[in-house]
């Protein structure tokens, strides 16, 4: 969900990025209204947006607050765009296909979550194989400690006490311990509770007390299964999961004690493929078992970023055809119409001078899952070695509203509109700049799936489709080494 609107939102202290934020996120609106003397909520619905300073690509009427660079790429076959004061940034329209893009969404729902990749579900449930498949067939997931604690459950008892729960169990040289009790009385007065001896009941719990001591001794397995000491390294801890290394054995079942796979497919946020990324610690672990960079998603991120490399981006003409017809005519009369400054110009001259990408190999992919009301904070990607080198994202499904800044947080971002299937390159200079992704747009993915309603292709799709009308993929492909 979003955020709920506050009366007044004090902006005084915030950096302009974060007001940036604040404005295109979702926010809701509760009608409050008093009934029977008491005031209600009510009706909750979406508070409305300005979006009239959002730069859209695909509109030209919206360039002219910005200083829109444009190419056409005969490799591509498809117009690059630019920002004349963002060298190293570059916006590519429908870059994905829709079959790309639509095998693309499968993967990162159906295959990319599968172990050894991390996901955010790894580090409290281990690595969840099968998650997508199992949300499809309505399954929970089911773990060891559940058949231990069910094969182990107290007997119940055939004296006095209706059913005991031992609240503690000491070890078996201790004969004391408590357990809780309910007494029945016969005339049907409210039960009560109390608290007594092992003494005093020993004989009529002792098949309990061994029930129960058999789900300590599974418990125990269970903790020693987990690694062992408290001075686990950190990455085995995440690796195992909550269940420990029984996390492996974790399976799906109808009716498992666990959440349900479809609760979790929900809850998916993302998942690292390459070389494995500790959010907490911005920190690359090529250590840890991980998968290689799938040879398309490394295929695709070179194709579009040596596409752009060789790009001499311009400011577009009067008149504007969606072709590469920018000569030096043109763009003469776009510095005497005033619509692009000389500073702007120089910097579209030049604007890949200063990039050193160097042997560009990547071998890691950040892949982020957004619903609605989710957003990403404004941040710049510093965790690799080379911080000139490309960065290459890959926009599936639902649009989103992206910020580009600065090199700080205090200077006003550019909010830029990204479709479905359109990629976004950094590189160089724009490496250095803070951008996040404020805002997502729900039932906004429908134009890569199929119109053959029916047919094979388009029932095998189904599933998928309906996943993605309230969902967002980004997949950020870069080089860790």
């Amino acid at each position: 969900m979003g955020q709920y609107l506050q009366p007044s939102e004090d902006t005084e202290g915030r950096n302009a990025f974060r007001i940036a934020e604040k404005k295109y996120q979702l926010h809701w609106n509760q009608e409050l209204r008093y009934r029977r003397g008491k005031l209600r909520g009510r009706k909750i619905s979406p508070v409305q947006t300005d979006f009239s300073e959002v730069l859209d690509f695909l509109d030209q009427s919206t360039w002219q607050s910005s200083a829109v660079l444009v190419a056409y790429s005969e490799h591509l076959h498809k117009e690059v765009f630019g920002l004349a004061d963002h060298p190293g940034f570059f916006v590519i329209p429908g870059a994905i296909g829709p079959d790309v893009h639509r095998q693309l969404i499968v993967s990162a729902l159906e295959d990319y979550p599968e172990p050894p990749c991390n996901t955010n579900h790894t580090r409290a449930h281990g690595h969840l194989g099968g998650l997508w498949k199992a949300a499809q067939l309505g399954q929970c997931l089911h773990s060891p400690l559940d058949t231990a604690a069910a094969s182990a459950a107290p007997v119940r008892d055939s004296g006095t006490h209706a059913a005991c729960t031992f609240s503690a169990i000491p070890p078996a040289s201790q004969v004391t311990a408590r357990c809780t009790a309910s007494h029945h009385r016969a005339d049907g007065a409210k039960e009560a509770t109390s608290k007594i001896s092992a003494h005093a009941c020993q004989n009529s719990h002792q098949e309990t007390a061994t029930g129960v001591h058999a789900v300590r001794e599974a418990a125990c397995s269970l903790q020693q299964a987990r690694g062992g000491s408290q001075q686990q390294d950190r990455s085995d801890k995440v690796k195992a999961g909550a269940w420990g290394k029984l996390g492996e054995q974790l399976q799906w079942e109808p009716g498992g004690a666990g959440p349900p796979a479809a609760q979790l497919l929900r809850k998916l946020r993302w998942v690292t493929l390459g070389p494995q990324f500790d959010w907490s610690t911005r920190v690359y672990n090529a250590h840890a078992p991980h998968r290689p960079l799938p040879p398309e998603l490394r295929a695709l991120a070179v194709t579009l970023a040596s596409a752009v490399a060789d790009l001499d981006l311009q400011p577009p003409a009067d008149t504007h055809t969606g072709c590469n017809d920018i000569d030096s005519q043109s763009l003469a009369q776009s510095k005497e119409s005033g619509k692009v400054s000389q500073s702007y110009t120089d910097a579209a001259w030049n604007c890949l001078d200063s990039q050193e990408w160097g042997d560009w190999e990547p071998d890691v992919a950040l892949v982020n899952y957004y619903r609605e009301g989710d957003t990403l904070g404004g941040h710049r990607d510093d965790a690799e070695p080379n911080m000139r080198a490309p960065i290459v994202a890959l926009s599936l499904g639902c649009d989103a509203i992206f910020l580009l800044g600065r090199e700080t947080r205090d200077e006003d971002p550019v909010a830029m509109r990204i479709r479905g299937g359109d990629a976004v390159v950094m590189a160089g200079h724009a490496r250095q700049c803070y951008h996040g992704v404020p805002r997502v747009f729900m039932g906004t993915s429908s134009a890569c799936w199929p119109a053959e309603e029916g047919s094979t292709e388009a029932e095998r799709l189904r599933p998928f489709a309906q996943h993605m009308h309230d969902c967002r993929i980004n997949i950020s492909i870069r080089c860790a080494r």
